[in-house]
């Protein structure tokens, strides 16, 4: 009886072994298709043949937003004196032959480049970050720019497209398309990228305690993208020992939050940019993947990110008609503000200085487009 048990046991195990393999057969040629295809996402990449737009193009075609299921019809626009660069990194795209990538399209056309868009990601710029830099002039350089871009996202067709801000000063940028596009846009259909300054933060912690970085949730990063942010871990937890616990909990070193902790995340980019003589590529281009991923999927459960964000009443010593980067917890292109945290008194004054940065941003855009 044994023996015919085994026999059959073994006839019962091929029998699944091939027709495993006749199905993987047939779905390596592509004969079992999935009843359902998905619709082509189209997203516009503005400053294409830039460094950071390098970086980032292959991961798009690979379909990090949505998934590889979804197609993705990449359009690259940049000045008519690079189209040849992009005809360049086009060819690369292609050879590549990702499984999501659709098509990639070429313009020169502004007018033609922002029409029928589902995702809009702003990386042009007048003037490239440097070590030196004045804030000032990369803000005044680029807000004809913008304000030129905006005269054409009015003739958009898609009315919900998702815009991200992510050329600098990117808060400031961002609230310049906000106000020039009202009536046509819905303003929280506008993001600015802090989440590279969240993902830093994450990296910090992590390495400190000695744990992944997926052990690691619940970070913010308060305000303007530059040196006045407040990247306060008073709600971050970590896991350890398969238990979620409050980080300054567990960090022993109780002046590395605000001696090290806070100034290194802050001035990160300016240390990159001295490193390498450039800006951060890699990096950026990896916080705008996880940027999009998370505002147009949907955020972790229990967690939430840093997006800079049109202000409401919130927190109501934020001044509202500002981008500020706040608490969001998104779900299919939409996002809702963590509005419940108690703020103590230096919290909210490191609050209060970014806002009063942004203040005086938004006052210098209002003297520039008089």
């Amino acid at each position: 009886m044994m023996k015919f048990l085994n026999t059959l046991l073994f006839k019962t195990n091929l029998k699944t072994k091939i027709q495993t393999r006749f199905i993987n057969h047939i779905n390596l040629f592509g004969l079992n298709k999935p009843e359902k295809v998905n619709k082509p996402v189209n997203i516009l990449v503005v400053g294409a043949a830039g460094q950071i737009s390098y970086s980032l193009l292959p991961r798009l075609s690979r379909g990090e937003i949505y998934g590889p299921d979804t197609p993705v019809v990449l359009k690259m626009f940049d000045l008519p004196r690079l189209e040849k660069v992009m005809a360049g990194v086009k060819m690369e795209l292609e050879d590549c032959a990702f499984t999501a990538l659709k098509d990639v399209q070429i313009f020169t056309n502004p007018s033609v480049a922002f029409k029928n868009n589902d995702i809009i990601i702003m990386l042009a710029s007048f003037m490239e970050l440097s070590a030196n830099m004045v804030r000032a002039d990369l803000l005044k350089s680029n807000i004809s720019l913008y304000k030129e871009f905006s005269e054409y996202l009015k003739e958009s067709t898609n009315k919900d497209v998702k815009i991200l801000m992510a050329a600098n000063p990117v808060n400031s940028l961002c609230l310049l398309l906000i106000d020039s596009l009202k009536g046509f846009i819905n303003p929280t259909n506008f993001t600015g990228l802090c989440r590279l300054d969240h993902d830093r933060s994450i990296h910090m912690i992590a390495h400190k305690l000695s744990v992944a970085v997926n052990h690691v949730r619940k970070v913010i990063v308060w305000g303007n993208h530059s040196n006045t942010m407040y990247p306060d871990i008073r709600f971050a937890e970590v896991l350890i020992d398969k238990e979620w616990k409050k980080v300054m909990e567990v960090l022993k070193d109780k002046e590395w939050a605000k001696n090290i902790f806070v100034p290194t995340v802050r001035g990160r980019g300016l240390d990159v940019r001295k490193a390498r003589g450039k800006s951060s590529c890699i990096a950026t281009s990896n916080a705008i993947v996880n940027h999009l991923r998370n505002w147009l999927v949907g955020t972790e459960p229990n967690d939430w990110v840093s997006m800079g964000i049109y202000t409401d009443y919130a927190y109501n010593f934020i001044p509202p008609g500002l981008v500020y980067s706040e608490p969001c917890i998104c779900s299919n292109g939409s996002y809702t503000v963590v509005n419940d945290l108690q703020i103590d008194e230096f919290t909210r004054e490191m609050i209060l200085i970014s806002a009063k940065d942004l203040l005086q941003e938004r006052d210098a855009i209002a003297n520039i487009i008089k």
